[in-house]
């Protein structure tokens, strides 16, 4: 089954008040979505989303700054070169703190070596072909975003921005992704004010409770 690699935005919970029109923004570059419910002539939901676009463009955008070089970072049998890669991933990494990234790194398709910016050693089971962000890049050759999943290390609910590494016949080296943890959002969203009484909350596309002023609900919750 497809995996989809949509990301529904900020939707306006107001109790009884009557939502009375949907727009819909689409991040350029990708198959990703940000839907944005809100009420007619409501600023703030609208300059939320504009901030939610430029967050996922960041994010991707850094992705794609090394992904044309990335094919150099892999020995001529296709096995990573961790001695090129490592300090490239962590470069990249400590550059972009703007965004928090929680990780940056990048699973090898033939042995499935994990290489991790962060430091993140995995254990012996863990095989970075069967995470999300790896399974989504395959299905597209620009950089996508995976579904929400439970990171391994930190045990944060994350979304990665991965992208596959292909070589010159096209055949898959790895994949390189970039994990951001959604509690970042979750400090701006919730505090969404819309006509003073509602908040913001965020929803995967299967409408799944990403982030809400109830922790309870968080991936739990299906609106």
């Amino acid at each position: 089954m497809k995996i989809k690699t949509k990301l529904w935005g900020i939707t306006a919970i107001i109790g009884l008040m009557l939502i009375v029109m949907i727009s819909v923004v689409y991040l350029k570059g990708r198959s990703t979505i940000v839907r944005l419910a809100s009420t007619e002539g409501s600023v703030t939901t609208q300059r939320t989303s504009l901030w939610l676009n430029s967050y996922f463009e960041s994010i991707s955008g850094i992705v794609n700054t090394l992904a044309p070089s990335a094919p150099g970072l892999f020995n001529p049998d296709g096995t990573p070169n961790k001695n090129k890669m490592l300090p490239a991933l962590t470069s990249i990494l400590k550059n972009n703190t703007q965004i928090n990234p929680l990780d940056f790194y990048i699973g090898d398709a033939k042995t499935g070596a994990f290489v991790s910016a962060a430091g993140f050693i995995p254990g012996a089971d863990y095989d970075p072909r069967k995470r999300p962000w790896y399974i989504a890049a395959l299905e597209s050759d620009a950089t996508v975003f995976s579904p929400p999943y439970q990171d391994v290390n930190t045990k944060k609910i994350v979304i990665a921005a991965s992208r596959a590494i292909r070589s010159q016949d096209h055949s898959v080296l790895g994949v390189i992704g970039l994990e951001v943890s959604l509690e970042d959002l979750a400090t701006i969203i919730p505090e969404t004010e819309v006509f003073n009484a509602g908040y913001g909350a965020l929803l995967d596309s299967e409408g799944r409770v990403l982030i809400h002023k109830n922790p309870a609900l968080v991936m739990k919750a299906n609106m």
